[in-house]
């Protein structure tokens, strides 16, 4: 059974949580579902903090997710936290995102040896990208 942690976006709440869910109907463990709780204006945003965290360390990997734009400070919170527990690292990247341009100068821990990239096309489904992940992640 693989423990992960999924970072994502806010504004990709939804995908998240489907993706979360595809993933634990496979047998994986979802370490914190952060998306439980991202709409609910009275969230105790210190106790999210350090659930977010926690997810992060007992995962066997963070799955971070990037359709279309690297820009989350949240996402790379908890991929550096990730590479400093010693945790591998997927990068779910859009292909229209620029990995080379830009981030690649400013963000070198892109190429950590943690850290490896899946790129999918706006058109991936749910359960193709669940599909890719499980072949890049046993």
């Amino acid at each position: 059974m693989v423990r992960f942690y999924l970072a994502a976006p806010s504004a990709y709440c939804e995908m998240a949580s489907e993706l979360i869910d595809e993933l634990t109907r496979r047998g994986w463990r979802c370490t914190y579902d952060w998306t439980n709780d991202i709409n609910d204006p009275k969230a105790d945003l210190v106790k999210c903090a350090v659930s977010d965290i926690d997810g992060v360390g007992n995962a066997d990997v963070v799955i971070a997710l990037a359709p279309e734009t690297l820009k989350s400070r949240g996402v790379h919170v908890e991929i550096g936290a990730a590479l400093a527990l010693g945790t591998q690292v997927l990068m779910v990247v859009g292909d229209g995102v620029d990995l080379d341009e830009g981030y690649r100068a400013h963000l070198p821990f892109y190429e950590h040896p943690l850290v490896s990239k899946l790129r999918i096309s706006e058109e991936t489904e749910t359960k193709e990208l669940a599909n890719l992940i499980s072949e890049r992640v046993r």
